[in-house]
Order: C-alpha cells, then sequence, then structure tokens
C-alpha cells in the first residue's frame, strides 16, 4: 500500500487514536507518554504560508503522479508495514518519509514548495488530525479539544476551515483513490455520469 493509502489509514488510527487519548485522560493512569509522531504533529504550527507551499506540494505531487503512472503503480504496489513495526520504534511519519524521498519525483515536488518532505508529511498528519477534530467539534460531537491537539493549530483551523479544507481536498482524494483519470475532464473536475 502506498503512501496516499497509509494517510488514510492513519485517518481512521488517528480516531482512534482521540478516543484512546479521552480514555486516559481521565483514567486514574493517565501518565503513559506520548509517542514521538504525536509530539512532532503537535509541536507542528501551521501558517498560512506553511498552508500555501503544502498546497504547492501537493498539487506538485499530483501533477508527477499523472504525468509518470508508473509512480502511481508502484505507489499502490508497494507493500504494508509489518504489523508490529511500531513496537520496533518505526513510527508513521519516519516511514512515510522514507517512502516518499525513495521516490525522487515526488519528493522534488514537495521540496520544489519551499517545505522539506518530513515538514510535508508532518504537516499532512496535522492537518488531517486537527480538521478532523475541528469538525467533530463544530458538529458539537465533541465540546473540548483533546490534549494531543495544539490550541493553535486548531484556533488555526477554525479561522481558516474553508482554505484548510480546499488545500486537503486533492490529498484526501487521492488517499481514498479519487476518481479514475477518465471521469475527469480537462480540469479536474469530476464528470457527471448523467448529463441534465
Amino acid at each position: 500500500m502506498g503512501h496516499f493509502k497509509r494517510l488514510a489509514a492513519v485517518v481512521a488510527a488517528t480516531l482512534l487514536l482521540f478516543n484512546t487519548l479521552a480514555a486516559a485522560q481521565s483514567s486514574p493512569d493517565s501518565s503513559q507518554k506520548e509517542d514521538s509522531d504525536a509530539k512532532e504533529m503537535r509541536a507542528f504550527r501551521l501558517t498560512v504560508p506553511k498552508l500555501d507551499q503544502f498546497e504547492v506540494a501537493t498539487n506538485g505531487m499530483s501533477k508527477v503522479l499523472h504525468d509518470h503512472p508508473e509512480l502511481k503503480k508502484k505507489i499502490n504496489e508497494e507493500p504494508d508495514a509489518p504489523a508490529d513495526s511500531e513496537d520496533k520504534g518505526e513510527h508513521k511519519i519516519d516511514r512515510s518519509v522514507k517512502s516518499i524521498e525513495a521516490m525522487p519525483e515526488i519528493s522534488a515536488a514537495v521540496k520544489d514548495s519551499g517545505l522539506s518532505v518530513r515538514e510535508y508529511v508532518v504537516m499532512s498528519f496535522t492537518l488531517v488530525s486537527t480538521l478532523m477534530v475541528v469538525t467533530l467539534k463544530k458538529q458539537g460531537m465533541i465540546a473540548e479539544y483533546p490534549p494531543n491537539v495544539s490550541p493553535e493549530n486548531a484556533a488555526f483551523i477554525e479561522h481558516n476551515f474553508e482554505r484548510a479544507s480546499k488545500v486537503m481536498a486533492p490529498l484526501m482524494q487521492n488517499m481514498v483513490g479519487g476518481a479514475p483519470d477518465d471521469a475527469k475532464d480537462q480540469d479536474g473536475e469530476q464528470k457527471k455520469d448523467h448529463p441534465n
């Protein structure tokens, strides 16, 4: 499974992480250590300039994948990491960085934005998780943000929700497979199944 599919799995894992952290926070033994991925995501600060760079990187990656179908095939054929890799100290961020850096064209598209590959990966995870919890709070499904979400990033997303959602759309589309290229028109818009 490729980088994009791994990020989709991260969304599901993030939900589980938030539930686990909420339970740990209310339990008497809440002294559990935050893993290094969670610490790095919490420490990362979202800003408008970084959001602009992220958009450039994501669009660049999409173009590379469109122009190089062999890379898209390679990503889709990449094997999953072993289930016990986290127990051996290999974290999702490290694996994703290695995966992107193993493909020079994709890595160059990210770096051309001004972000490092690691910044791009951390920002991807941070955006997905923060957008998710802000959405849950907006919908009244949670009253407060979990402790593993940076209050500064939550406030940033609250004030820039539409822009962040727009910037994340291409990445989310890639994560869930998106529409086949032939199902899109020249502007990249989804073609309608039935013309009106």
